[in-house]
């Protein structure tokens, strides 16, 4: 059968428009002071922020041997959920502010969410386990590919 992968970023403008607002009111409050004491500390914490937020990147791939995770760079490393221990999946919409409390990698109790926006996924309930929201921009091929996998795994 074959596998799927989706590679997502943050590339939201509301979200570049959030992250870049108090900058800009810091360097005008900079101009407007005329004094620039500090603009280097602050230059380098922009390009911080925003060259980590730009480097985010959620890799999601159904393979053989399960649905490898990986939210870089806070992942170096595939996180995997192996077929059998998935009890039932579904795509869905979901409420991640309400149910997460945002986007990125998000814990809360007996559950855990990789997205980086939007608000349609694939949830995977497993044994034992926390369960698990892959946030994605196409759940159905997603949940499609892993009921197929799954079902070449007997």
């Amino acid at each position: 059968m074959e596998g799927f992968e989706e590679v997502q970023r943050f590339r939201q403008k509301w979200l570049w428009a959030l992250v870049l607002s108090p900058f800009i009111l810091v360097f005008a409050s900079f101009y407007i002071q005329n004094s620039f004491q500090g603009l280097p500390v602050m230059i380098a914490a922009l390009a911080a922020t925003v060259g980590f937020l730009y480097s985010v990147k959620l890799n999601v791939k159904v393979e053989d041997d399960g649905i490898h995770i990986k939210l870089f760079p806070l992942h170096l490393k595939d996180r995997v959920i192996n077929f059998d221990e998935i009890e039932s999946f579904s795509a869905e919409e979901y409420r991640p502010i309400r149910e997460f409390g945002g986007w990125g990698l998000r814990w809360r109790p007996g559950k855990i969410a990789y997205s980086t926006g939007g608000s349609k996924g694939v949830r995977i309930k497993r044994e034992g386990k926390r369960d698990v929201m892959i946030g994605s921009r196409k759940p159905e091929k997603l949940a499609e590919a892993i009921r197929d996998m799954k079902s070449d795994e007997f």
